[in-house]
């Protein structure tokens, strides 16, 4: 699974460069990097994280797009590590300029004794003028069996290209 996480930051780091910002037939894209803090809850427990993440987001047209992130993730809690992960999102661009998605991924675990986890969410960004942007994301984590094990809610800043 760790295989998998390299292999999505690697193709995020091959594809976010600003000699990818337009194709031939004139379609945007748009490489972004950007902070962020959330909460995560379950097993009767919560914990707050921060973290950072790049991404690069195609638009193939008629208002939808689809990406690629990879992140680095902390939970602020004892004997917890750096998690890394790599996700993709699919979605629409709305009237001012946001993108409302539905995203999916998988990150490593988060402390020794923790397992791997695939997530399932979505989320809406909205733009602050022509690079900034602003986004809350929510997320549901499968690590044993398939079952939710918790959840998180994020808010993050960041910066377009």
């Amino acid at each position: 699974m760790r295989n998998f996480a390299i292999i999505v930051a690697a193709a995020t780091a091959a594809f976010a460069s600003p000699v990818f910002a337009q194709d031939s037939d004139g379609a945007n894209g748009e490489v972004r990097v950007e902070g962020r803090t959330g909460i995560l809850i379950g097993g009767g427990d919560s914990d707050f994280f921060g973290g950072i993440g790049a991404g690069y987001d195609y638009d193939f047209g008629k208002g939808g797009f689809m990406g690629i992130e990879a992140s680095a993730d902390k939970i602020f809690a004892n004997n917890t590590r750096v998690t890394v992960g790599g996700s993709a999102r699919l979605g629409v661009v709305t009237e001012g300029g946001g993108k409302l998605y539905v995203a999916g991924g998988y990150q490593t675990k988060p402390c020794a004794t923790c397992g791997d986890a695939w997530s399932v969410g979505g989320g809406f960004q909205v733009p602050f003028g022509e690079s900034l942007y602003g986004k809350m994301e929510y997320r549901e984590f499968l690590a044993n069996g398939g079952n939710p094990n918790y959840r998180g809610v994020a808010v993050g800043l960041g910066m377009r290209f």
